[in-house]
């Protein structure tokens, strides 16, 4: 039944990554028993788990999406989430890094994949699972723009010079970071700890996702419109994009030191 439901998301354009996370997780909630027999129980005691509040309302919304295939397609007829109400949405916060933290990276002598990880996560603002499945037959250096894959969508956003000089020297088509599985990218994982790593080199505890909280906040402060900073992301919907910029305090400062209730003249 996983592999219809499978087929099913892949039908309504989920990406192969969303796919991933919705299998794993109802196998997770399942506990090696049948998937189509989940229990409330079951759920209840997935989600209870010590969890961030993003997770924890995304793997609610995967079991919802479950159980609605199930019903949707008479397998069950009954809802197993049924009395577990949606879990509260966190608060969006910006998390990106210092200025300094910035300088010492890039100053970094890092390994060249870790180097090249770092740069695409700042100056492109790529996710995890877009660097490691980057391409050379996806940069047009000649136009200047990159084609992007991800979330379910593909976006043409401009090259920054420093990638462009930085593709100059890597495949000009293929996997830029191809595994040891022949055809394959390196896993989105193995990006995140090598940007950790990375960052641990320099004395920052910060994650890989908060390069692109960062590259993000710059991004919005220098543009100051938040449409460009919205495709920039590559984000559906703008409030995506506002929990991954940053106000800061001298553009608040600024404002209100400008407001003027006097008349026009």
């Amino acid at each position: 039944m996983l592999n219809t439901w499978a087929a099913y998301m892949t039908a309504i354009g989920h990406s192969p990554s969303t796919i991933r996370l919705h299998i794993q997780t109802v196998q997770a909630a399942a506990n090696g028993a049948d998937p189509t027999q989940v229990t409330r129980e079951d759920a209840i005691r997935y989600l209870a788990r010590p969890l961030a509040g993003w997770s924890r309302l995304t793997y609610w919304r995967v079991l919802k999406a479950w159980s609605r295939f199930l019903i949707e397609f008479d397998h069950r007829t009954d809802d197993f989430l049924q009395g577990i109400p949606r879990p509260r949405k966190p608060e969006p916060i910006a998390r990106p890094v210092t200025d300094d933290t910035v300088q010492l990276l890039l100053a970094a002598p890092l390994p060249p994949r870790a180097h090249t990880y770092v740069r695409l996560a700042l100056f492109q603002g790529l996710r995890v699972h877009e660097i490691a499945k980057i391409r050379g037959d996806d940069f047009d250096l000649t136009a200047g723009w990159l084609l992007v894959s991800g979330k379910g969508h593909t976006s043409h956003i401009p090259i920054h010079g420093e990638i462009g000089a930085l593709a100059l020297q890597m495949p000009t088509s293929g996997f830029w970071f191809p595994s040891f599985i022949p055809g394959q990218p390196v896993n989105p994982k193995a990006v995140t700890a090598t940007i950790g790593t990375a960052l641990r080199s320099v004395g920052s505890t910060a994650t890989a996702h908060q390069l692109r909280d960062t590259c993000a906040t710059r991004i919005q402060r220098q543009a100051k419109d938040i449409r460009v900073t919205q495709q920039l992301l590559r984000h559906r919907s703008i409030k995506s994009t506002m929990k991954y910029t940053q106000v800061a305090d001298s553009d608040m400062q600024a404002a209100m030191l400008a407001l003027n209730w006097a008349a026009p003249t």
